[in-house]
């Protein structure tokens, strides 16, 4: 289920990736909300949803990317039908246009048109349904009415992965079970190999929107202003021609006028979703403001530029930092330069490809499995949603001596006098063997395998393998909103709370106050910012890691240091603020270490190589892969509260 019905590059290639996990694994039906003839664009006829689902039933229902969350019936018969249409569909009577909505709907309306709900209908109440890659930021959007039932829906889903953060607000605020994971489209590059370009090119696709919210005049500058740099074709490429997508007579017309301004701009021919796979991958940069072009780019390790728009903004500024984006015209000469300049050794292509499929796997195996409905409509701690040696959750002793004993038989060593329940708040997950000691963690953490901390504090922070944490750190600490009234979290955090008694005098009053759920969700893109920690990381004692920064593998943070910037791989950095002190090895040492990834297999694994040399070290690692030896994978879990589930 997808937005399959209209040539979007993204929703397109959704289908295609679909296509190819399906195969040889479980017969696969493309559908949509309603019936579409694309058999130019995917060689079929799509079929209404609702009318399969009630006639045919199935075994599973998945949803496959989209900011689907928010999307009314009346935007789908608008996508499907156009403007005109909706407009006589809306001066019509309200029983005769629920007539003709259900009509074009195959018969069943869903509150969310692009999530059939199992339950709606006897053929599929035994249906599994899991979501991929979805967008549901904007469920905030709609009516109370609509949020309910849309929640509802969700709530009977099996698996849930989302893309960017702001849809996992909502999810944790509904109380929902999901999991924030890389786009579906990252895998493209572990499935697909592109045709190599014949020459060189700079890819520019702009959104209509862009181009009127800006005029056609600041394009054609921005564009000369490139290729003039560049020194290269600039070739204009269209993602989409679906409604409020791109304009082909638009981009043609852009196109001839800066030909006439001397700049070589051609218009690609691409339409297809493959064809334009290759166009992407053989691009010297990309610019533009399609999310999949920029995802498929990072696939393919191409330089990117992402053009201003929220939901791009969103993904890039947590999955692809360190490649500009949220650009307006007058930015993207510079942008580019940037990007090509940073471009070289900075990081492997398609880094997230593992990740977006351990995702798109557990969203199979929900699909393959029986249906399980959320207890009361709520998560359900008792629910494991990846297959391992351990199926079921335990509860853990509240005795401290006992409970540290517990988690050591899942690989985590935790100091039985740990705050609370290990000092641990929202969800911590790790794979072990992993030390945490006296550390205390909050709003979601991971740490990787043989990784250790001595204390100090995390929050909101993901920490990779074989990292050594030194006394008294303090990584991602909670940030608070400047550009407010005021930075105190009494505006925005509703667990927060001063004790008094019910002898203070204005103990009733302060009690009762309590903020916004508006204001809570406005600050956590602030508050909630992620902290990312790379595998072989050596922080000294007292270091201090702001919110938001991305450690680079085999770094090191000197004592005391105060790190308010990302710091690249192999990097070592004190002070403050913390500056580069130095690297640890040569640039060509580093992109080796980089690629070899030593840290994904275990110490009994890597016996025998020659550690205290590096080149050797390298060498002994190479040797390791190209016998096949298989990396190291162990079971991961969490722990909430008192109880350890399985991931």
């Amino acid at each position: 289920m997808g937005a399959f019905e209209r040539d979007n590059f993204g929703d397109l290639l959704y289908a295609e990736l679909a296509r190819a996990v399906a195969r040889e694994r479980f017969d696969l039906v493309l559908a949509t909300p309603v019936a579409a003839d694309m058999r130019h664009d995917l060689g079929v006829e799509l079929l209404a949803a609702g009318a399969t689902l009630r006639d045919a039933g199935a075994t599973g229902i998945w949803v496959v990317g989209g900011e689907v969350g928010a999307t009314s019936q009346e935007y789908v018969y608008k996508t499907r039908f156009g403007e005109a249409a909706l407009a006589a569909l809306l001066r019509m009577p309200p029983e005769r246009a629920h007539e003709r909505m259900a009509e074009a709907m195959g018969g069943v309306l869903y509150a969310a048109p692009y999530i059939p709900r199992p339950s709606a209908l006897t053929s599929t109440e035994n249906a599994s349904l899991a979501l991929t890659s979805v967008g549901l930021a904007g469920v905030r959007t709609i009516s109370d009415e609509r949020m309910r039932e849309v929640a509802d829906t969700l709530r009977e889903a099996s698996y849930i992965g989302v893309r960017d953060p702001r849809s996992s607000g909502v999810l944790d605020a509904l109380d929902i079970e999901h999991e924030l994971a890389p786009d579906f489209a990252h895998t493209i590059s572990q499935r697909y190999t592109p045709a190599p370009a014949s020459d060189e090119y700079i890819l520019v696709q702009l959104p209509q929107a862009a181009i009127e919210a800006h005029g056609a005049e600041a394009w054609r500058r921005a564009i000369v202003d490139l290729a003039d740099a560049a020194r290269t074709e600039v070739r204009l490429f269209l993602a989409g021609t679906a409604p409020g997508h791109d304009s082909v007579d638009g981009v043609t017309a852009l196109a001839a006028d800066c030909r006439q301004r001397g700049a070589h701009v051609t218009v690609s021919s691409a339409r297809a979703v493959y064809p334009r796979i290759d166009e992407i991958a053989g691009a010297r940069l990309w610019v533009g403001g399609s999310l999949h072009g920029r995802i498929v780019a990072e696939s393919y390790g191409v330089p990117r530029v992402s053009l201003r728009k929220s939901k791009v903004d969103a993904y890039a500024e947590y999955w692809d930092p360190m490649m500009p984006y949220g650009l307006d015209p007058a930015g993207v000469a510079d942008a580019a330069r940037e990007a090509l300049r940073s471009s070289s050794g900075r990081e492997r292509p398609g880094a997230h490809g593992v990740a977006a499929s351990e995702s798109i796997e557990r969203a199979v195996e929900a699909l393959q499995a029986p249906a399980v409905r959320r207890l009361g409509g709520r998560r359900n701690p008792e629910k494991t949603r990846r297959k391992g040696r351990v199926h079921v959750s335990e509860e853990i002793p509240g005795v401290p001596a006992e409970r540290s004993a517990a988690l050591r038989r899942y690989g985590l060593d935790a100091h039985p006098g740990s705050m609370g329940s290990l000092g641990v708040a929202q969800e911590f997950r790790w794979e072990g063997p992993t030390r945490t000691n006296r550390a205390a963690f909050a709003g979601a953490c991971r740490f990787g395998a043989f990784s250790y901390a001595a204390d100090g504090g995390f929050w909101a922070t993901d920490v990779g393998r074989y990292c050594s944490i030194g006394a008294s750190a303090h990584v991602g600490h909670f940030s608070h909103p400047m550009s407010w009234l005021s930075t105190n979290p009494f505006q925005y955090q509703r667990s927060f709370r001063i004790a008094t008694s019910p002898e203070f005098a204005f103990h009733e009053e302060y009690t009762q106050y309590l903020p916004t759920a508006r204001n809570n969700q406005l600050a956590s893109d602030v508050t909630r910012a992620r902290t990312a920690i790379g595998n072989d990381v050596w922080m000294g004692f007292g270091v201090q890691v702001m919110p938001g920064v991305t450690i680079g593998d085999g770094a090191v943070l000197a004592a005391g240091a105060v790190v308010t910037k990302d710091v690249e791989p192999y990097t070592i950095v004190g002070g403050v603020p913390a500056k580069v002190i130095g690297r640890r090895f040569a640039d060509d040492i580093v992109a080796e270490l980089l690629d070899l990834a030593w840290w994904k297999f275990a110490p009994w694994q890597l016996e025998g190589v020659e550690f205290s040399d590096i080149r050797a070290a390298i060498s002994g690692v190479r040797a390791l892969r190209d016998r096949g030896e298989q990396e190291y994978a162990p079971q991961e879990f969490s722990l909430k509260g008192s109880t350890v589930t399985p991931v």
